[in-house]
């Protein structure tokens, strides 16, 4: 029996986006180019991106020109679907939709008020909601009432004319899980959850549709059940992400209720490697790093030029933080006496070896004593 839909799941693209000016257009590019492979070698009637496609509401003009390439390539595959998340500009995404639909291309952009419905081949539905805000509900329906996301979600879905018994599709960009449920959230993420639960969107919100392809959370994770699914980010975009394997969704809808999911691993141009210890342990290690990959270093200790230090050791050193452990005990405590007893400079010294564990460096000294007057 052959199967009645098959797509691929993939969302925030962010193209365009640069990590501390780093460009990321050869390694967006690659993930552009290995998705529509994996389309391609699939069979795919489909490719769903479900929002964040730039990385700024006003990309730049190499990164429409990267997107436009993808749509005029894929499209000769499969049709595209695609919604705005709340890095897109809705208007952007939703221009000239009419036309691209024609192109087998599909664009949901501003807020309508529900999930606007595409039927697809074989009786599925497709219903694309792109991110909204509980006040995008509210105000569509001037109703003071909607004050929450599961509100403002409720009532969307109640005018979207969804039959239970088809088999449906939702496309969404938001916070969704179960009841009692966490999300497992990066680093790249702009938006992140308040405190608690507040901003979530339960799941059981979405029982009459087969599958759910959702965008917002870079990391891959059920949201609720099986069939409801964010497939991450397809490259890393933070050093919390450095152990994910990024992935695309493909989903096979056999028939009502019956849904097979595959991942398909995505492999980046540029693997990302995180380094941790001392500016000494740090740099020998750089220096066994193959070239050409993303590098983070977590210094356990202050470094006199560290950043230039090893960059001759890693060519891409995309960023260096500290982690520099503080030291405990009753030594730190000083009596009132035993302070006027000291120097500035003294009590500027026990503080540094205090906060760093050792002594500050001849260069370090040379410089306080410029600032406290070359105190003897």
């Amino acid at each position: 029996m052959s199967a009645l839909f098959k797509f691929l799941h993939t969302s925030d693209l962010h193209l365009g986006k640069r990590l501390f000016g780093f460009s990321l257009e050869e390694d967006q590019k690659h993930f552009l180019n290995e998705i529509l492979t994996i389309a391609q070698d699939e069979q795919v009637d489909a490719i769903i991106i479900a929002g964040d496609i730039y990385d700024v509401s006003q990309p730049t003009e190499e990164s429409i020109r990267m997107f436009s390439d993808f749509l005029n390539r894929a499209s000769r595959i499969c049709a595209v679907y695609a919604i705005a998340g709340n890095h897109d500009s809705a208007d952007r995404i939703g221009y000239v939709k009419e036309l691209l639909a024609n192109s087998n291309v599909f664009f949901t952009g501003r807020y309508e008020g529900k999930a606007i419905k595409f039927p697809a081949k074989n009786g599925v539905n497709i219903y694309m909601l792109p991110y909204m805000r509980t006040s995008s509900a509210r105000h569509y329906y001037n109703d003071p009432s909607v004050k929450n996301p599961d509100q403002a979600m409720n009532i969307t879905l109640q005018h979207s004319g969804i039959n239970a018994d088809e088999i449906n599709i939702i496309v969404a960009h938001q916070f969704i899980a179960g009841r009692g449920a966490t999300l497992d959230q990066t680093d790249s993420e702009s938006i992140r959850l308040s405190v608690g639960t507040d901003d979530l969107i339960h799941s059981d919100l979405f029982d009459a549709f087969d599958y759910g392809a959702f965008g917002h959370i870079h990391k891959p994770q059920l949201a609720g059940r099986r069939e409801l699914q964010y497939c991450g980010s397809p490259m890393k975009y933070s050093e919390s992400e450095y152990k994910d394997v990024k992935k695309v969704n493909i989903v096979t809808i056999n028939g009502k209720n019956d849904v097979e999911i595959k991942d398909v691993p995505l492999h980046p141009l540029r693997e990302m490697y995180v380094l941790k210890g001392t500016f000494r342990e740090v740099y020998n290690q750089a220096k066994e790093l193959p070239k050409g990959i993303q590098v983070y270093a977590t210094l356990t200790e202050t470094a006199d030029k560290a950043n230039e230090k090893l960059s001759t050791a890693c060519e891409t050193l995309f960023h260096i933080s500290y982690n520099i452990p503080r030291t405990t005990g009753s030594s730190a405590v000083l009596s009132e006496s035993e302070m006027e007893e000291l120097t500035d400079k003294e009590l500027f010294i026990r503080f540094y070896k205090q906060l760093h564990g050792k002594e500050p460096s001849p260069e370090q000294m040379a410089v306080l004593d410029e600032i406290m007057g070359a105190e003897q």
